[in-house]
Order: structure tokens, then sequence, then C-alpha cells
């Protein structure tokens, strides 16, 4: 909304962020060393991981904190924000479940066995509140095919990417999905393609951005427009070794993604690679986080 909520490294606080530039701390307790950490919507509550396992849900409006087990793992929150999902990762395969909750750990229910396959099934509810999470899957020797899961055992249709390493974001209301596939086509670098992801319709008007970037450094403005932080080169393969892509300079695009449009929409006054783009909820500004300092970032929209 009008406050960006997020964690100092060197401080080890959380912090809020006014459209007047304006900064106060969420809470005088420290939290060093945080691994990841799954917001609520509202930005008033956050799931906080850390390296040893260790997993805290944390309200910041009630300074409170609840421990979670430390099997837990890979979190993210409902649309609502009242639920959160998460792997529960046994020591044997036979104990790795795809598991649902409140936001506190209470009333955990097993949504799918995971088994030897968690390490390729992706958390990530859907706006429209229907699928919780995806996994691909090799087709044949340049395709993947991506599977749906719900909460209640649907029988979500599948769909099919040109591609490998398929990573994945919602739009803001589930409709569609964006997706990164790394292919021979595109010099095994990471390209991005939209695709209908909703019902009857998953799996139709899928068409590429012809952009190459990744999901992590892209955030949707509304349905419409999509922007992105999009390395000034990639060498070839990047999308298999990821990290000879690292530490390029990025430039900003503004993206069209019912036309597959592109422009350019800045070139930062120092050469800077760049993720975690966030749009303001006026639509004024696009912050973002620059990956050499640290440092939080923003340019004005309008």
């Amino acid at each position: 909304g009008n406050t960006l909520s997020y964690y100092d490294e060197f401080s080890g606080q959380f912090y809020t962020l006014d459209s007047n530039g304006n900064i106060r701390a969420l809470s005088d307790q420290t939290f060093p060393r945080v691994d990841n950490v799954a917001w609520s919507r509202t930005g008033n509550k956050a799931i906080i991981e850390f390296p040893d396992g260790a997993n805290i849900f944390y309200n910041f409006e009630e300074d409170t904190q609840v421990t979670l087990p430390r099997h837990w793992t890979d979190f993210g929150y409902s649309p609502a924000t009242d639920q959160i999902i998460f792997k529960s990762l046994g020591l044997e395969p036979e104990n790795n479940f795809l598991t649902i909750s409140d936001e506190q750990g209470n009333g955990a229910t097993i949504i799918e066995y995971l088994g030897d396959s968690a390490d390729i099934v992706n958390p990530s509810w859907s706006p429209a509140n229907q699928i919780v999470a995806n996994y691909a899957e090799p087709l044949d020797s340049g395709r993947s095919e991506v599977y749906m899961i719900g909460q209640n055992d649907e029988n979500f249709k599948s769909l099919v990417v040109n591609g490998y390493n398929f990573d994945s974001m919602w739009n803001p209301n589930g409709s569609q999905l964006l997706y990164e596939v790394t292919s021979a086509s595109t010099n095994n670098n990471p390209s991005l393609w939209i695709v209908n992801a909703q019902g009857a319709n998953i799996g139709s008007g899928r068409r590429p951005l012809n952009i190459q970037t990744t999901i992590d450094k892209c955030v949707f403005q509304d349905t419409t427009t999509l922007y992105c932080a999009v390395p000034q080169f990639l060498p070839e393969n990047s999308g298999l070794m990821p990290v000879i892509g690292e530490g390029i300079a990025d430039d900003l695009y503004k993206i069209n993604v019912v036309t597959g449009s592109s422009s350019l929409l800045a070139k930062l006054d120092v050469p800077l690679p760049v993720t975690n783009l966030v749009v303001s909820d006026d639509n004024r500004y696009l912050y973002f986080t620059d990956e050499v300092s640290g440092a939080l970032r923003k340019i004005q929209l309008r």
C-alpha cells in the first residue's frame, strides 16, 4: 500500500518505509542472519526462516512470535493471509508433504504427498485461491509439462512449456502465470513467457515476451503491465549455470503482457544488477534492491 516493509541484514531488524521516505523500526527485536521471509499481504506479519532451520511466525503489530517446526520450509501466504502453505520435510522421503495451516502452525492439513519430488514442487498460492503449488517434469527433448496442485485433489489441466528450469509467478488476479524457461532457442538463457492458468483456460494463450531475464527480477503493476530488470547482456548457457550471469548490470523495462510489446523504462545512473522489484500502490514509484550494496532504491514512474 503506502508503506514498504523490509529486513535490514546489517542491523538485523525489520523496518517500514513510507512514501515520504520516513523509516521506523517495526520492532525493537533483532533477528540476526535471517535466511528468508514470507510476508503477509499487509506487511505486518511474516514467517521468518533462519539458516540453522529455525522458523518463527512474527506479528509486528502485537510484537509477538510463535516458534514453528524446524522441518517446515518454503513458506507462502494465502491470498486472505489467514493461512500459510509450506513443505513438511521428514528424515525419509515418505514423510515429505505439502501442507497448509493457519499462520501460527495450527490445524496443519496435508495437501499432497511429495516423496522424492519435494525439490521440484513450488508452493505458489494463486490470488484466485484455486491452485496452491506447481511442479514441472521433462516431457521430451525440448519441452516440460507443468502440473497444478489444488487444495482438494482437483484434477487441473497441465500445461506444456518450451524449455526446462521452469519457474513462475502469478499475475495479480490469478488468471495468468508469468514463467521463465531455458531452451536451446534462447542460447540456454532464461526467457519469459505468459500463459492463461485458471480453470478451463489453463495452458491457453501461451506466448513469449521476448525478454531474457529471471522471474525474481520482475513485478506486475496490474494484469496488463509488467516491469522487469533485464541484464544488458547474458553469456550463453546462463540459464543452465546461473552463476555465470551474476553481477551483470540491468536495465529496467516496461512490458505489456497483452500485446507482448516492451520498451526501455530506464537505464540506471550507475550500472548495477537489481532484484526484488516492488510497485507502489499508487503506481508512482518502482522500488528495487541494488544487488551490489543491498541498498533499497526507487525510480518515479509518473
